[in-house]
């Protein structure tokens, strides 16, 4: 069915892309530790359509009736990561890294970020998270939570 406008500017024929997600990161306590695979944490949410992200565990779950095509991104920064080491950033479905980043820092003292976003064919109750590790094994680096998001919605296709 075509997409067009009634008389009364209702617009029929659309669907809206759902069930769709955003959540971000507001605290800039949280920590990375050295060299170790962490879930980043988005603890706030700026939407969420059908109550299908948790701030608890970070995770989007496809809810019952949602099966399909996703459009997921996450973006990841960190603080103070040592010049010559790097940022691993990946999204995972269901406990497995499905779309994998690298991002080198060439200097100290610089945020350095990462960035993803894939399509994923997901079914009912499949969750979905981001994961960063760092290569440094000197110290903790501080989240930067400017640079820190997740987002995700069904495609109508």
């Amino acid at each position: 069915m075509p997409i067009s406008i009634d008389g009364d500017g209702t617009i029929q024929g659309y669907t809206p892309n759902r069930p769709a997600f955003a959540a971000k990161m507001v605290n800039a306590a949280y920590v990375l530790p050295q060299a170790t695979l962490t879930k980043v944490p988005y603890e706030t949410e700026t939407f969420d359509t059908n109550n299908a992200y948790s701030t608890s565990n970070y995770r989007f779950t496809v809810p019952s009736g949602h099966a399909g095509k996703y459009f997921i991104g996450a973006n990841c920064g960190v603080d103070d990561l040592n010049s010559g080491h790097y940022l691993l950033f990946e999204i995972q479905v269901n406990g497995t890294g499905q779309i994998t980043t690298n991002q080198f820092n060439s200097n100290n003292d610089e945020i350095t970020s990462a960035n993803l976003c894939n399509i994923f064919d997901l079914s009912v109750g499949d969750y979905v998270e981001a994961h960063v590790r760092n290569s440094n094994n000197t110290g903790n680096e501080a989240f930067e939570p400017a640079y820190c998001s997740f987002f995700g919605f069904k495609l109508n296709i």
